[in-house]
C-alpha cells in the first residue's frame, strides 16, 4: 500500500464525530495553532445547519462544515455556506470551507490554518 491508499483508506474509515473522528482532530489542529473555536456540542437549539466550526485568530475569521468522506451537505447547510461565501468574497478574512477526513490526511486543513496568519 503506497502512501496515497493509505490516506485514502484511512480518511474513508474516519468518521466525522467521536473519539479519533474529524471533529475532534480539527479542533486539536485548530487549538494547536493558537486559534479560538468553537463548536456546539448540542445544536438541537442552533439554527438549522449552522456549519460544526467557527473560529477565529489573527483577524481571521473561519467557518468549515465537516462530514465523512460520503457525508452529504444538507441544504439547511448548503444555504448557511452560500451566504458565507458571498459574505467571504467581500471580506478576505472570511473563509468558509467543507472539509472531510482526505482534506486532513493529506495536509490541506493545516495548510488553510497555517496561512491564514495577518500581518
Amino acid at each position: 500500500m503506497n502512501v496515497d491508499d493509505y490516506r485514502r483508506a484511512t480518511a474513508n474509515a474516519m468518521g466525522e464525530k467521536g473519539p479519533g473522528g474529524l471533529q475532534e482532530k480539527v479542533t486539536e489542529l485548530l487549538l494547536g495553532l493558537g486559534w479560538l473555536t468553537f463548536h456546539d456540542t448540542d445544536s438541537r437549539l442552533n439554527p438549522a445547519g449552522f456549519l460544526d466550526v467557527c473560529a477565529t485568530r489573527d483577524g481571521y475569521l473561519l467557518f468549515a462544515e465537516l462530514k465523512t468522506s460520503k457525508g452529504r451537505v444538507t441544504d439547511e447547510q448548503r444555504e448557511w455556506l452560500e451566504r458565507l461565501d458571498l459574505v467571504a468574497s467581500r471580506a478576505p478574512n472570511v473563509l468558509v470551507h467543507v472539509w472531510r477526513p482526505i482534506d486532513l490526511m493529506d495536509g490541506t486543513i493545516e495548510r488553510v490554518l497555517r496561512g491564514r496568519r495577518a500581518g
